[in-house]
């Protein structure tokens, strides 16, 4: 469906007297979006759909921190994410907190009427970075979210760029999720750990 998103975001790099304080140069960003009458895939996968207005909003930090003379800056980046009517995949809140299989209960007896809790909003918070080494042919990644509900998402993984035209990447995909209320997204892919390599050639 054609949707209309407006939004709104500004930014700001702290610049201190200090060149080795922490906040220097660290730069802060605010985003915020409507969207009216955004429209979601119903519970049922009808064509019945559910029409809400959304307004999605984060804060982000950045910053570029040098450790040591001898050691490129590692860049860094955190985030944290609000939605108000579906979470990081889209999917509409109100098919959320119900345990295993649409109305069941603990016990494993349904409840009268089928129908989840929901939730109220998402939020989510992230962490980032990537160090390069000395030569700059090799580079340590990390990448960690955590759904405020409970679950969690961990990417470590390494780049190593012998010459120009080639380059290697080792990544895993970790995900641990929060419990079985179907209450945070990990619950969807925590089976689908992985360790993934890529080998690049450029010409």
């Amino acid at each position: 469906k054609r949707e209309t998103i407006v939004g709104v975001g500004g930014s700001y790099i702290f610049d201190t007297d200090d060149p080795d304080d922490f906040i220097n140069q660290l730069m802060i960003k605010g985003e915020m979006s409507y969207t009216k009458d955004k429209q979601f895939t119903a519970l049922d996968l009808s064509h019945n759909w559910i029409e809400e207005d959304e307004y999605t909003a984060a804060i982000i930090v950045e910053k570029y921190e040098r450790w040591s003379a001898a050691v490129p800056s590692m860049y860094m980046v955190a985030e944290w994410m609000f939605k108000s009517q579906s979470d990081l995949f889209g999917r509409h809140l109100s098919g959320s907190e119900n345990t295993p299989g649409l109305g069941m209960n603990p016990d494993g007896t349904y409840t009268d009427d089928g129908i989840p809790d929901g939730s109220d909003s998402f939020n989510a918070v992230v962490f980032a970075f990537q160090q390069p080494f000395p030569d700059l042919i090799w580079r340590l990644d990390a990448s960690f979210l955590l759904d405020l509900e409970g679950g969690w998402f961990v990417q470590p993984g390494i780049r190593y760029r012998p010459s120009a035209k080639f380059q290697f990447d080792l990544y895993a995909n970790i995900a641990q999720d929060g419990g079985n209320k179907n209450d945070d997204i990990m619950e969807t892919f925590d089976w689908a750990d992985e360790v993934f390599l890529r080998a690049t050639y450029f010409f």
